[in-house]
């Protein structure tokens, strides 16, 4: 994973070099595209916004919210997205919003409820956040919003399952709307299959600080950049970098 991610970040170089080529040779060329990321500590912790912006010629702003509603937390429940989002978007033009949000609802379930019961929770929380998707995407026509399915976790079986099921339940939604082209569904296609590859990623479990779910491998903040950027490329349909 960590040599893989070497040379697709080199890759991104190159494809920075290109477009900063092309801007020299076009006086007319637009402003670097803008972007909010909306995230959990996941992304405050693992996405190097700095290493992200070069690579991609992108601006991108993080936005902390880790919940989707204040009731949604246990903790800072002032950083959410139902509040914070709107203001975000008053204070600046962005032609992009990435929301990763979602996931501290799932850690946050008491999870010895019965299924069928913890699985209507979770479908509800995803309502609620493509509910406000569907409103920004309203009030801001020019606006892209990306709602990203959860990352693997290792942490419990039955939360990855829930995670899952939320993935399923934002389709469902998406699809239900005529699959709108200003909503957005995608992934940051982390894979994490074989031993190495989770302990690279996830850091060893039982090691320091590794519990399943921040990516707290020697490889984990690169891999998160990395594919972040890989996204980014995606949205913004540029060229020239592997998939």
């Amino acid at each position: 994973v960590d040599n893989q991610a070497d040379l697709i970040i080199d890759s991104l170089k190159v494809n920075r070099k290109i477009d900063d080529l092309m801007k020299t040779n076009n006086p007319n060329a637009a402003e670097e595209p803008s972007i909010l990321w909306v995230g959990t500590s996941l992304s405050n912790e693992h996405l190097n916004n700095s290493i992200l912006q070069e690579n991609t010629n992108t601006k991108v702003n993080k936005l902390k919210a880790f919940t989707i509603s204040g009731g949604d937390g246990r903790r800072n429940k002032s950083l959410n997205i139902e509040d914070l989002v709107p203001k975000a978007l008053a204070d600046k033009k962005y032609d992009l919003i990435v929301i990763e949000s979602g996931v501290n609802e799932i850690s946050n379930m008491d999870i010895r409820k019965e299924g069928h019961v913890l699985r209507e929770e979770v479908r509800n929380k995803m309502e609620k956040l493509f509910l406000l998707a569907v409103k920004y995407s309203t009030d801001f026509p020019d606006l892209k919003v990306v709602l990203l399915n959860r990352l693997p976790r290792l942490d419990s079986t039955l939360r990855a399952d829930l995670g899952r099921e939320a993935d399923k339940a934002m389709a469902k939604l998406w699809e239900g709307c005529g699959g709108p082209d200003n909503i957005i569904l995608e992934s940051l296609n982390l894979q994490v299959d074989s031993p190495r590859e989770k302990e690279e990623v996830f850091g060893r479990q039982g090691g320091k600080g590794a519990h399943g779910i921040h990516l707290r491998g020697p490889a984990g903040a690169k891999e998160f950049t990395y594919r972040a950027g890989c996204l980014l490329q995606r949205l913004l349909k540029r060229k020239g970098l592997p998939e």
